[in-house]
Formats: C-alpha cells, sequence, structure tokens
C-alpha cells in the first residue's frame, strides 16, 4: 500500500477528505490530467508560483488560461469551480420591505391559499427582514392568533418592527371589521412593547389593501 505521501490527490480525499489535501493536490484532483508534454503536477506547480490559491478567484480569464498548459477547457473548469464554491458559502439575498407593494410580493406563497395564513415580517431599522413566520394558519373565512404568536418572536431578534400579512381567500381585500379590530389591537400590543407594528396588510391573488399601516415618507 502507498504511503499517505505517495497517494494520488484523489485516492487521498477518498481515504482523508478533502480537508487533508495541499492546494496543490486540490488543484490536482480538479484537472485530473495534464497536456502532452505537461504533467498535471507541473500545471499546478506554475498556477502557484502565479499566486496563491485564494488569489485565484480574482484572476481573468486571460491570465488563468495564459498559464502553460491550461488552455480554454481547464480554464473553464476552474472558473466554473471557483464561482460554484462563492455560490455556495454567499449569505443569502436580504429581503427589504420598504412598500406595501414589497410586502405584496413577499406574500406570493399565500396568495392562492383556500385557507387563510397569517404570515409575520419581522423587521431591523433599515427594513431589511430578519425573520419570516408563518404565524397561523386558519380557514376559508378566518384564522385566530394572539397578539404574543405575532410579537413573540420579536422579542428575541434585533427588531424595530412587524409586518402582519395575510390572505383572503374570498379575494376581496378590504379588511373585514374584524381585521381591522386585531390591527388595532396589535398595534396596542406593539406600543407596550417597543415593536412597531408597521402594517397589517391583505393580500389576495392580484390585490392587497393595508388594514392599518405606518410607513414613513
Amino acid at each position: 500500500m502507498l504511503s499517505v505521501s505517495h497517494q494520488r490527490p484523489r485516492e487521498k480525499m477518498r481515504r482523508l477528505g478533502p480537508g487533508n489535501l495541499s492546494d496543490a493536490e486540490l488543484l490536482q484532483a480538479l484537472l485530473v490530467s495534464g497536456t502532452q508534454g505537461r504533467p498535471v503536477k507541473q500545471i499546478v506547480r506554475q498556477l502557484l508560483s502565479q499566486g496563491k490559491l485564494n488569489e485565484l478567484p480574482g484572476w481573468s480569464w486571460q491570465r488563468l488560461e495564459s498559464v502553460a498548459g491550461l488552455g480554454p477547457a481547464k480554464t473553464t473548469l476552474l472558473l466554473a469551480a471557483m464561482e460554484v464554491g462563492r455560490r455556495c458559502f454567499a449569505p443569502p439575498p436580504t429581503l427589504v420591505l420598504h412598500q406595501p407593494a414589497d410586502v405584496f410580493a413577499a406574500c406570493q406563497s399565500i396568495r392562492t391559499k383556500h385557507r387563510e395564513y397569517v404570515l409575520g415580517f419581522y423587521l431591523n431599522a433599515r427594513h431589511q427582514v430578519l425573520k419570516q413566520e408563518t404565524i397561523s394558519i386558519g380557514g376559508v373565512h378566518s384564522s385566530s392568533f394572539q397578539p404574543r404568536d405575532v410579537f413573540a418572536p420579536a422579542l428575541q431578534l434585533p427588531c424595530a418592527a412587524v409586518i402582519v400579512a395575510h390572505n383572503h381567500p374570498s379575494g376581496d381585500p378590504q379588511p373585514s371589521p374584524a381585521d381591522l379590530q386585531v390591527t388595532k389591537t396589535l398595534q396596542a400590543a406593539g406600543e407596550l412593547l417597543g415593536v412597531c407594528l408597521l402594517d397589517h396588510l391583505i393580500v389576495t391573488e392580484q390585490e392587497y389593501c393595508s388594514a392599518g399601516q405606518r410607513w414613513e415618507g
């Protein structure tokens, strides 16, 4: 059996995991083979002589392809692998709700439901969504929830404001008397807790209406 130091990169990776490979071995495993007259080890050695592994994502296509032995196919492979890695570890895009239309768009998942769904959006001072939560799932005509159901998640976050939204399966976005009363109750609870109820939006497939908004501007 070959010692670890003499194993091929792919064999070593299978036995010990990718974290135990050197930068050169990782590149060799990725490129697999060299070109005629230029072994893969030689290509990798020349590549790393011009920059460290963590500098490669900043290289242009032209600079990578200029390394003898890479060529278009291997340059494509390297760039694709680095982009996959970047996307895997990129933070998810931050949802920002600046106006009721933004909330309407964020409610896409409930606008055609045949039961009432109540969503809570928990925002920081810049209106970035820290968390989205399904607060309640009701029947065709109503849903039941308490102020504590809305504000409990807010108290666990650096939350400045809450937006509540629910759908009307009937297709009529106008708030009912019960919707207006719930809004007043939530506004009062938010004032006591120091968390503003920014809006209570009623949505349907095509329309929306506010039961009590406090948007600035």
